[in-house]
């Protein structure tokens, strides 16, 4: 075999192995993407506003969660959340339909609202 084929081989293993040896964990809650939509409020006797919202998608444990927030709630910074990231949002209870990120001193910096949660 000539010389030049056995280095070119040489090199295309070691890139397959390297690529397969690197493997990406994420702790805590990942967000793996957002978008942003408006929700209809209906208010009293059928006069109804739009609420804007974010929705985040979030790897957690096995599960794939859609997670809402109000941008209206002056209180909330979940606009300010990074898709990319992971946090350590707190849950209460395995079925509570909310979770929280607490920052500096504050207990819910962030809050989401779950609307969906399937098992990968």
């Amino acid at each position: 075999m000539p010389r030049q084929c056995s280095i070119y081989i040489v090199i295309c293993i070691a890139f397959v192995i390297s690529g397969c040896s690197s493997v990406t964990v994420h702790n805590g809650y990942y967000i793996v993407g957002s978008r942003y939509h408006e929700e209809l409020n209906i208010r009293h006797r059928g006069q109804g506003s739009y609420i804007p919202n974010l929705e985040f998608t979030i790897k957690y444990n096995g599960h794939t969660i859609k997670a809402d927030c109000n941008l209206e709630e002056s209180n909330n910074n979940c606009e300010k959340l990074i898709v990319g990231e992971s946090y350590s949002f707190i849950r209460e209870h395995p079925y509570t339909r909310y979770i929280v990120l607490e920052r500096d001193g504050n207990k819910s910096w962030a809050s989401l609202d779950i609307t969906q949660e399937t098992i990968d």
